[in-house]
């Protein structure tokens, strides 16, 4: 591979190879090398992400990078710098109908970081399958591609690039598409698909749901994009041709998303790291773009033996966790502007800045008064809180909103979860120590770890009313998926009585 790298560079350099100069320099990213490196760099730092070793494949945003650089960063941020020689990226085409996939004559990519070959073997070898045919213009044009090689230049070097469009497919056309592509990945092939998701607003001509505020928008597009979500990490394919259907959700690469789907095997799981939106940047009810990271890795023994992902908070963050939980509500119950959440995460560990799932748990006089959360690290922590917090005391639609008067009279709880992990036999479920998900006929059904305690109830029972709470039959555990995770709990206990005031 080196070899073949080397000897295109040398026919770059004698004039002999096509090579497709940068269509986003200078726009969609910063066009002078130096600054644009130092961007990248910045991105993989704020990520602090550790390499993973077992990475198989990556679904990466492609919006210009103000937008969503910090979510693609998370991803990249995983990728182990001398595993993979090879790249293939499986991208939507923004510029030209396509049916089945298509490939241009390139032999480099060109960025401000200095060029990129092309694997032009593995190419010309994909153009002998019927399904796949040559388009210049497309790729000559397309951003979905060359947005990711900046980032891809600054982990892995040098490497090689297998760039295919996927366009329109039948099931039956991109299971044999699928099947081509992977007797081209091996064991240094990174497999890359380049896709955002939901695209919110008349200008997309996509308003599913009225939103009447920022943060209700936000709200709303968070649980389409966890429905989404879950069922790609899940791998399940016809489950998420069926969301499709169901909510046409404009996610521009859901073919390649489902390519990509129908290659990976059963050896392989996924995994939400990092969810945002544009609305981060630009908060506005009138349009929304949506950017999810979502990774996929090998399992092995060592994966099975603890969860993937989990960390260790320090006991300052917990209570600065519960104390920002406590300033959210209290304030909004006041009708004042919300805390400064990236001062408050200067004052805790970078811990915070990691996605995980939370959910936030407020009690009344012993009773339930909200309780909001996420299973997935949809948002860093110190977010995720912030968010949940404020869906508790005024969006559980439970409860009628909580008032200023009844501030004095909450308790705050945080419930920290671990990754979820599929349970393949209901003896390694412990009751009091695994919380689960349970997911069947598009319903779920979610119990945190303390639950059953609470209830009293044993693993018999607590099944049982899983299925109930998805709205299905108590029996509804034996033919559904289930997933468990675990919990960090604390709160009010940390503070002293003049912090709850």
């Amino acid at each position: 591979m080196r070899v073949a790298i080397m000897l295109l560079l040398l026919s770059i350099q004698s004039g002999s190879a096509e090579v497709r100069p940068s269509v986003l320099a200078g726009s969609w990213y910063p066009g002078r090398a130096d600054e644009l490196r130092r961007n990248v760099e910045s991105c993989l730092r704020q990520a602090a992400q550790k390499p993973d070793l077992s990475l198989v494949a990556l679904i990466i945003p492609h919006a210009g990078y103000q937008y969503s650089a910090r979510t693609a960063a998370y991803g990249y941020g995983r990728v182990p710098k001398d595993r993979f020689q090879k790249v293939m990226i499986l991208s939507p085409s923004h510029q030209a109908w396509i049916r089945g996939a298509a490939i241009g004559p390139f032999d480099a990519y060109e960025t401000p970081l200095g060029t990129v070959s092309v694997d032009r073997a593995t190419c010309d070898a994909l153009l002998q399958d019927p399904l796949v045919s040559e388009h210049r213009e497309a790729e000559a044009r397309e951003h979905a591609i060359e947005i990711h090689l900046p980032f891809l230049q600054v982990v892995l070097g040098e490497f090689s690039l297998v760039p295919v469009l996927v366009g329109d497919l039948t099931p039956d056309e991109r299971r044999a598409l699928a099947t081509t592509l992977a007797r081209h990945v091996d064991d240094e092939t990174l497999i890359v698909v380049s896709s955002d998701f939901t695209h919110y607003g008349d200008r997309f001509q996509y308003t599913p749901f009225a939103a009447s505020s920022v943060a209700d928008l936000q709200q709303k597009l968070a649980a389409m994009n966890h429905e989404a979500a879950d069922l790609i990490r899940r791998r399940d394919v016809t489950g998420f041709d069926a969301y499709v259907q169901r909510t046409h959700d404009t996610i521009c690469g859901r073919g390649s998303i489902s390519v990509l789907l129908e290659m990976l095997g059963p050896e392989v799981h996924g995994e939400l790291i990092n969810y945002s939106t544009s609305l981060d940047v630009m908060p506005d009810t009138e349009s929304s773009v949506s950017y999810l990271t979502i990774g996929f890795s090998r399992s092995s023994s060592a994966d099975s033996a603890e969860p993937r992902g989990g960390f260790l908070l320090p006991e300052d963050d917990k209570r600065a966790l519960v104390l920002l939980a406590r300033e959210v509500v209290k304030r909004h119950a006041r009708g004042e502007k919300g805390p400064d959440l990236e001062e408050w995460k200067r004052r805790m560990s970078p811990a915070v800045r990691q996605p995980a799932g939370v959910f936030v748990t407020l009690m009344a006089r012993g009773d339930l008064r909200g309780c909001i959360g996420y299973i997935e690290g949809l948002k860093p922590l110190a977010e995720a809180v912030a968010d949940n917090a404020l869906s508790a005391a005024f969006r559980d639609p439970r409860f009628d909103p909580v008032n200023k008067a009844e501030y004095s009279e909450l308790s705050f709880k945080v419930s920290v979860l671990t990754p979820l992990e599929p349970v393949h036999d209901i003896g390694e479920i412990e009751v009091g120590r695994h919380g689960l998900v349970l997911s069947a006929q598009g319903r779920r059904g979610v119990f945190l770890p303390e639950v059953p305690v609470e209830q009293e109830w044993d693993l018999p029972t607590y099944l049982q009313q899983l299925g109930r709470k998805a709205g299905l039959d108590r029996d509804a555990w034996k033919r559904a998926t289930l997933e468990k995770f675990e919990s960090i709990v604390f709160g009010d206990e940390l503070l002293t009585e003049a912090e709850k005031r």
